[in-house]
């Protein structure tokens, strides 16, 4: 498993978690439903900002997440 699907696999995990919805983490990212189901699915391109707003729309440090 590559970083980026661990990333992604790791987004699905805590969305669940928190019980959201990806048009939760749309609204709150600005970033299309689409776009963060390819990401889960680890078939879109992820940058680190991009991580880091997914990661404030969970409430949740980047170090922390980064470190599950």
């Amino acid at each position: 498993m590559t970083e980026t699907q661990s990333i992604g696999n790791g987004i699905k995990t805590v969305r669940k978690q928190l019980d959201m919805t990806l048009a939760d983490i749309a609204a709150a990212t600005g970033f299309s439903v689409s776009y963060l189901s390819k990401v889960e699915r680890n078939q879109g391109s992820l940058t680190l900002d991009a991580v880091s707003k997914i990661c404030a729309a969970f409430d949740m440090d980047i170090i922390q997440f980064l470190s599950m």
